[in-house]
C-alpha cells in the first residue's frame, strides 16, 4: 500500500515538474498604433503588401484584421478607417519582448511609408 502512494505520488512530482517550466513563461505581447486616411480595402491590402515584402509567413485577413506569422511571432495589424487609425498587435515568447517590439515598430515605420 505505501509502496504505491509513493508511486502515484512520484509520478505526480515528475508530471508537475515538467509542466512547471512551461507555466513559468509569460508571453509576450505588444501594440502599436498609428494614423491613417485609408479606405478598409486599402488599409488591407496594405497590410498584405507590409507582410510579404517582409517575407512573413501564413498571411491572411479577416474582417478589419491581417494576421501574419514572424519565426514564433504572431501579428496582426487591425484596421479601422471610421477612425483614421491602425493597430498593430502581436504576441511571442515571453524571453522576447525587446525583439517583438522591433518588430511592431518595423511594421509601424512600413506602414507609416
Amino acid at each position: 500500500m505505501k509502496f504505491r502512494v509513493f508511486a502515484a505520488a512520484s509520478v505526480i512530482a515528475v508530471t508537475l515538474a515538467g509542466v512547471a517550466p512551461a507555466h513559468a513563461q509569460t508571453p509576450a505581447i505588444a501594440t502599436i498604433w498609428g494614423e491613417m486616411n485609408l479606405t478598409q480595402e486599402r488599409c488591407l491590402a496594405r497590410s498584405r503588401a507590409i507582410f510579404q515584402d517582409l517575407k512573413y509567413d501564413r498571411i491572411e485577413s479577416v474582417g478589419y484584421d491581417t494576421f501574419a506569422d514572424y519565426g514564433r511571432f504572431q501579428v496582426a495589424i487591425r484596421c479601422v478607417p471610421s477612425k483614421q487609425m491602425y493597430y498593430v498587435y502581436g504576441g511571442g515568447p515571453g524571453d522576447q519582448d525587446k525583439r517583438l517590439i522591433e518588430v511592431m515598430n518595423t511594421i509601424k515605420s512600413e506602414f507609416s511609408r
